[in-house]
């Protein structure tokens, strides 16, 4: 029994390198936004998209400057004020970590 929740999701609807799309999974079928076909089978399914209702937000892997200047001002500073003189490198790794056990959309319904 498939246990994937009705929605928008990224697929891969071949192995002939076609590149990722995006499809609705209505629990029996997947209907292709471009191409407005419908199919039983994708080669490659990927996170579901969540709808603009839901408390998520996407972000960059890479966190880029203003992104890493808030974390080290708002957040490590503010929890030790001799994080200072840290390095902008521990501040990536860090970012990295948080990424890492963040939760995903088709984790939490």
């Amino acid at each position: 029994m498939n246990q994937r929740a009705d929605g928008w999701y990224w697929v891969k609807p071949d192995d002939k390198g076609d590149p990722w799309e995006t499809a609705h999974w209505s629990g029996r079928a997947w209907s292709f936004m471009r191409t407005r076909q419908q199919s039983g089978t994708v080669a490659a399914t990927g996170p579901r998209i969540p709808t603009p209702d839901e408390p998520w937000q996407c972000v960059p892997k890479e966190p880029d400057e203003s992104m890493l200047a808030t974390l080290h001002e708002r957040v490590l500073i503010s929890c030790k004020p001799s994080r200072q003189e840290a390095s902008i490198l521990n501040d990536r790794k860090l970012w990295s970590h948080l990424l890492a056990a963040a939760p995903t959309p088709g984790e939490i319904e």
